[in-house]
């Protein structure tokens, strides 16, 4: 949606004034009275949470089964350096650490913890 007017201080300040401790038990239903604003609320079809959250889990582990993965964390996460590092020195046989540094942009300690000699 494209706005036609931009914010102002004034629309900052009174953004920021609901970060005031007299604001910070109101419901949801409170608010949207004050902004006269819908806001959805997450469905779970009059289940209970802890059932709701038990059929979330199970269509989950379903999910990862037919993606061809054993557990859902599977992939998750920062990828280890390790192969970099090895690729390099491969690349580089007799290439020093200091210039694995330069070249692969990685930082001391990273390329310490995977150097093979």
């Amino acid at each position: 949606i494209e706005h036609t007017n931009p914010l102002t201080q004034d629309d900052i300040d009174s953004a920021l004034e609901v970060y005031s401790r007299e604001y910070y038990n109101f419901t949801i239903a409170d608010i949207e009275k004050l902004t006269d604003l819908r806001i959805t609320r997450n469905k779970r079809n009059k289940r209970k949470q802890a059932l709701h959250l038990k059929l979330a889990r199970a269509n989950r582990d379903i999910l990862c089964v037919e993606r061809g993965k054993k557990d859902w964390r599977d992939g998750n996460g920062r990828p280890s350096k390790e192969q970099i590092v090895q690729e390099w020195q491969e690349l580089h046989p007799k290439g020093r650490k200091s210039e694995c540094i330069k070249d692969t942009g990685l930082s001391k300690p990273t390329v310490y913890k995977w150097w093979q000699d």
